[in-house]
């Protein structure tokens, strides 16, 4: 929901020729706004489907979700290809989403953003298992907690318990 509510504030803003809703094959078209149906590739006949790499290529922005955005590696999209890596709602990522994407189309120098809050709703994980192993919290929050991101190392000095 996440990635059909940011293509709709960017719809104004951006031509159907720069940008691109990728959206994942078996997602139901009636769950999809006419705005987010007009940026994807739809056929009547199959439902959503992937552009051709040459394509692809073309637009200087791709919306998708974290699991749609790690397969354009599968499509052979070149890592750095795009000038930045935008993850909205990174408060609410599993961290092997999220890194799923930066492995796919990270490159040295390229502009990665993680926007979120991970203090409104954090990742959803089922299992006794993963909470167990850290998969409960995002990697936003992991991010946070490390002393760089700590409020006195702005400053420069010692993060407290150091």
């Amino acid at each position: 929901m996440a990635a059909d509510l940011l293509l709709e504030r960017l719809s104004s803003h951006l031509p159907k020729s720069e940008m691109l809703r990728f959206m994942a094959w078996n997602r139901a078209p009636n769950q999809v706004s006419s705005v987010n149906k007009s940026y994807a590739r739809y056929d009547e006949a199959v439902g959503f489907v992937q552009p051709r790499l040459e394509d692809l290529l073309k637009f200087k922005v791709v919306v998708a979700s974290c699991s749609m955005a790690a397969k354009l590696y599968n499509l052979g999209v070149p890592r750095g290809h795009f000038d930045a890596v935008f993850i909205d709602e990174a408060g609410q990522a599993l961290e092997p989403e999220a890194v799923a994407v930066f492995t796919a189309l990270y490159h040295t120098g390229q502009l990665v953003v993680l926007a979120g809050d991970h203090k409104q709703l954090g990742p959803m994980v089922r299992s006794d298992i993963a909470n167990r192993y850290g998969l409960g919290t995002s990697f936003l929050e992991r991010l946070g907690a490390r002393p760089l991101y700590l409020p006195n190392a702005a400053a420069g000095a010692a993060p407290s318990g150091a």
